[in-house]
């Protein structure tokens, strides 16, 4: 297996997470260090705060994949494993996606976000129907009264 999907898979069971993990991964996408994911497909870095990092990105790309594609996704990626797939297309074969793609589609979740583009990306749905109301209102108070006599 992949180490990070093993070590990944691992910590989605895991009851208490490692507490370390969101600082580390909090530190590194924010200063652009992270670790590419086809690196982490069969060793360790030999540096414990490397080491650190890369279980900290498996357990979160995990979590990534099963927020956004469902646990089927990671039923599907493990079918595909078993039929041979390799790290290297585990995630085309059960995604389409290749593992770098999916990399990057995982790093822009993670980027560390302002107050205001938190709220746009969380709340997008909000935005546009308050938007729509102010929009209403003011086509509703913009209108020509009939004349009273």
């Amino acid at each position: 297996l992949p180490l990070w999907f093993d070590e990944g898979l691992a910590s989605l069971f895991e009851s208490a997470p490692n507490p370390n993990y969101a600082t580390r991964l909090e530190e590194a996408t924010g200063s652009g260090e992270t670790i590419a994911f086809t690196d982490l497909c069969y060793t360790l870095p030999a540096d414990d705060d490397q080491a650190l990092l890369a279980y900290a990105q498996s357990a979160s790309f995990i979590s990534y994949i099963q927020s956004e594609y469902g646990n089927r996704a990671l039923q599907q990626m493990i079918t595909e494993l078993a039929d041979g797939a390799d790290c290297a297309t585990v995630t085309e074969r059960a995604l389409g996606l290749s593992l770098a793609s999916l990399n990057q589609d995982w790093l822009e979740q993670e980027a560390p976000q302002s107050y205001l583009l938190r709220i746009w990306r969380n709340g997008r749905a909000w935005l546009a129907i308050i938007a729509a109301g102010f929009l209403l209102l003011g086509l509703l108070v913009g209108l020509p009264r009939g004349r009273s006599a």
